[in-house]
């Protein structure tokens, strides 16, 4: 029996209840990110977090639920959102330590040896969580947007609580110790409680004045102090300076907490490599947009429709055509070469398109604007129609290669390569499917508005059924006639 999960699916932030000063924030932070941001409201998981879906991984997920203060929830949601400009950048992040690794396999009890690989890993994950949390909060605090003193309230009471149980069992059980990964844990959640303020600051650093044996305490103490030092210290540097401190921050969170011997600070690509076009010339290829990219704001804009069209043609092939959802990764090439490629590695499927092609699709689609219907462009507003040229374009561009996923007629390689040797019927029968697919598909874009009223909701939709028709057939019309032009 497979239980169904609980919460409202949102995919607009004007869908989201949320101010409109929040709306704006959140509105930017997407814009660096790029895929589309899916939110999943009032769930039943345990945690309120964010990350790229590990099934769908062409979508970012945040996951909020309400709560009794309504700036907290709007916290909560914007800095999870953070969190997939953060993934997008791929600061440093804590890896295993193969040495450390190996000791903690050495333990004889099999129970502790799991329990203690369990914690390494869960440390581990508790770094990079304190880094970008701290991260997040700066970028949030100048925003106007800081955790309310009820959750800091509810914060120190519950890390007071675990902390006067275990001063219990030490009373109790003689010689009863943290293991090293539970101190290192604990003194993370402690700093950033105690940087709240300094009556917290003052309580907790009383109780671990009371851990045994001493030496235990005072360790404890010097680390809680140093990591506010090092928080306080952040936040002066990110007034001051528009540059990226979490590198920084990541690596003295590691000094303090003594684990340089214990693991690795390493900048977690996805995936970055060679593609050879067809010209010969072998050319970089990223499952990410790197930072400081050639005209990154517009290549991640780019990056998104390519995702949200994916996306999309998933959700119709299962929900209209039935069949499996096929996995693709989405990937940029870094080219002056204008083209795009479907590849299968393995049993990896992968789309890859130059970064010239994008900005093409982006800037230059916008010109056969007049070949749309005055209607069209009266009703919608100028800038709105643009905009969705470009994104069709770029749809369309899309829809085609994976139907040489769908087809299978993508080329099975030994290394990212270009697919030269297509035969033209096979380019044709792509188009074809593209157009089709998309024609039918584009509706499963619309989603009402549940804050918005009826006949509004209805002016939208019936916009999807007859307006977006028109610029698809117009985007499409452009990107027929530019590849045209490129074999000429």
């Amino acid at each position: 029996m497979i239980m169904e999960r609980k919460g409202t699916l949102v995919r607009f932030v004007d869908h989201l209840d949320i101010s409109d000063n929040a709306k704006c924030i959140a509105e930017e932070l997407i814009d660096q990110i790029e895929m589309p941001v899916v939110f999943l409201i009032d769930h039943d998981f345990d945690k309120q977090y964010a990350a790229r879906s590990q099934v769908h991984h062409n979508q970012f997920w945040v996951l909020a639920n309400h709560l009794n203060e309504q700036s907290e929830y709007e916290r909560v949601i914007l800095s999870n959102i953070y969190r997939g400009v953060q993934t997008r950048k791929r600061f440093l992040h804590p890896e295993p330590k193969q040495e450390y690794v190996a000791c903690i396999n050495k333990i004889i009890n099999p129970k502790e040896r799991v329990e203690r690989l369990r914690l390494y890993n869960e440390l581990l994950n508790r770094i990079y969580s304190f880094v970008s949390t701290i991260d997040a909060e700066l970028y949030l605090k100048a925003k106007g947007f800081e955790v309310s003193d009820t959750q800091k309230q509810w914060l120190y009471d519950d890390r007071i609580l675990r902390l006067d149980e275990y001063l219990g069992m030490q009373k109790k059980t003689r010689g009863f110790q943290w293991y090293s990964e539970v101190e290192c844990i604990n003194m993370l959640d402690y700093a950033r409680i105690a940087c709240f303020n300094e009556i917290y600051k003052n309580n907790i650093i009383n109780r671990l004045k009371r851990v045994c044996p001493n030496s235990a305490s005072k360790r404890c103490v010097n680390r809680l102090n140093e990591l506010c030092c090092l928080i306080d210290n952040a936040y002066r540097k990110h007034s001051s300076s528009d540059k990226d401190i979490a590198d920084w921050f990541s690596k003295e969170v590691v000094r303090i907490l003594g684990l340089e011997k214990k693991l690795n600070l390493k900048r977690n690509f996805a995936f970055k490599g060679t593609f050879l076009v067809e010209t010969g010339k072998a050319e970089e290829v990223y499952s990410y947009i790197p930072v400081k990219f050639d005209n990154e704001r517009v290549i991640i804009k780019a990056m998104r429709y390519v995702n949200e069209c994916i996306v999309l043609l998933q959700e119709y092939s299962e929900l209209v055509l039935e069949k499996p959802i096929t996995e693709v990764h989405a990937n940029i090439i870094k080219s002056d070469h204008i083209n795009a490629y479907a590849n299968k590695l393995s049993s990896e499927y992968y789309l890859s398109f130059t970064s010239e092609l994008l900005n093409e699709a982006i800037y230059n689609s916008q010109n056969c604007i007049n070949n749309v219907s005055a209607d069209v462009v009266s009703h919608l507003g100028e800038s709105i129609v643009r905009s969705k040229i470009a994104k069709y374009a770029l749809f369309y561009i899309t829809a085609h290669e994976y139907a040489h996923v769908l087809h299978g007629d993508c080329e099975q390689v030994s290394n990212y390569q270009s697919k030269w040797n297509l035969v033209c019927n096979k380019e044709k029968n792509a188009d074809d499917f593209a157009r089709k697919i998309l024609t039918e598909a584009l509706i499963f874009q619309y989603r009402p508005n549940a804050n918005r009223d009826f006949l509004t909701n209805f002016e939208e939709f019936n916009s999807y059924l007859v307006d977006d028709p028109v610029i698809l057939n117009c985007a499409c019309d452009w990107c027929d006639e530019f590849f045209s032009r490129l074999k000429t």
